[in-house]
């Protein structure tokens, strides 16, 4: 399955690196184990340029988006910015048709692009009165079918535990889980 993360100026590391991790550990998981990748995954940017990530990290693209499976769009301090950057938001809207998901205050960038019209969803837990949106939820993961949405920075590795778990089984997400030692093993 492709899983195609969008980079983009100002955005939160973590929300980006945090999910990246848990498929590239699914993938090794099953390599392990003499099973081919379940997941290809492609970081990439509007422009086909690195960006440079809030607190300065710079961030270079892997590829190009693709046109089918997952698109993972994360979180920004500076909303307002990534709401104004019309090619950004061009991008996530024509993401519809096919399964996105946010961190943090990624839902912001659905919201504004419409993915979360009717829907239920979450995001930081500071933040979700401020969304201003119906269907806004306190919680860690939220999946709405097509539209999978998470709480806080660290909640995209709960993101991703869920996708990995939604597409590829509940027992590799939990092996990932453990691996990642995001889990006590029991």
């Amino acid at each position: 399955m492709n899983v195609d993360f969008l980079l983009f100026e100002g955005m939160d590391l973590m929300d980006f690196s945090g999910p990246w991790e848990v498929f590239l550990t699914a993938n090794r998981l099953l390599e392990r184990q003499g099973e081919p990748a379940a997941f290809s995954m492609v970081a990439f940017t509007v422009d086909g340029e690195p960006v440079t990530s809030y607190g300065g990290v710079r961030v270079s693209p892997t590829g190009r988006a693709r046109e089918d499976g997952l698109v993972i769009v994360p979180g920004v301090i500076d909303v307002r910015s990534a709401l104004d950057d019309v090619e950004l938001m061009a991008v996530i809207a024509a993401s519809s048709g096919r399964t996105v998901a946010s961190v943090c205050t990624g839902a912001f960038l659905l919201g504004h692009t419409g993915l979360l019209a009717g829907r239920e969803w979450t995001t930081h837990w500071e933040d979700v009165d401020a969304l201003d949106l119906p269907g806004g939820q306190t919680a860690r993961v939220v999946d709405s079918g097509d539209v999978v949405t998470g709480g806080g920075i660290a909640c995209g590795i709960d993101v991703g535990l869920h996708l990995v778990g939604r597409f590829a089984g509940d027992e590799l997400a939990r092996r990932v889980a453990r691996q990642m030692d995001y889990i006590q093993p029991g």
